[in-house]
């Protein structure tokens, strides 16, 4: 009998060691998917913000890269977004327009984003996201913008 008793004990401890090892390894899990959230995060909006140093300074190529970099950590991050926007806008690509509806959907424009968008519409956008952008422009103050930029589109067309 002794040894049936020593037999239970060392089982409940193997299982309880095993317990305690696969918590541990699920906190360690939970964790470290957390801790990875936040540094790609930090990550994205740091190389956003480098990518505008470098796209002001006129350095485009190694503004591109950074974007890019920036965008494959985490693409709907509205410094992200922000930055492609205008990135894109400034080569004449028509998807700028597109970062700029997904940024006014995850976060509050700014006045410059505003513009920004608004601008991008008069180029690239069709006349439903030309008005909206315009008229959210206006909305927020910017009406002399909002009306120059309704005259030059009119002029184009």
């Amino acid at each position: 009998m002794p040894s049936r008793t020593r037999k239970k004990r060392r089982s409940r401890r193997l299982w309880s060691a095993l317990a305690i090892v696969a918590a541990a390894l699920v906190v360690l899990g939970v964790s470290g998917a957390a801790g990875y959230h936040l540094f790609s995060g930090w990550r994205a909006r740091e190389l956003a913000g480098k990518a505008k140093e470098n796209f002001e300074k006129g350095n485009y190529r190694m503004a591109w890269l950074q974007i890019n970099s920036a965008k494959d950590l985490r693409a709907e991050e509205p410094d992200v977004l922000r930055m492609l926007g205008r990135f894109e806008a400034a080569m004449g690509r028509a998807t700028a327009l597109e970062h700029y509806e997904k940024l006014s959907r995850k976060s509050r424009l700014t006045a410059d984003d505003l513009k920004t968008r608004a601008e991008i519409a008069a180029r690239f956008g069709d006349d439903t996201q030309f008005a909206q952008a315009v008229e959210a422009l206006a909305e927020s103050g910017q009406v002399k913008d909002a009306g120059t930029l309704r005259a030059a589109r009119a002029l184009r067309q």
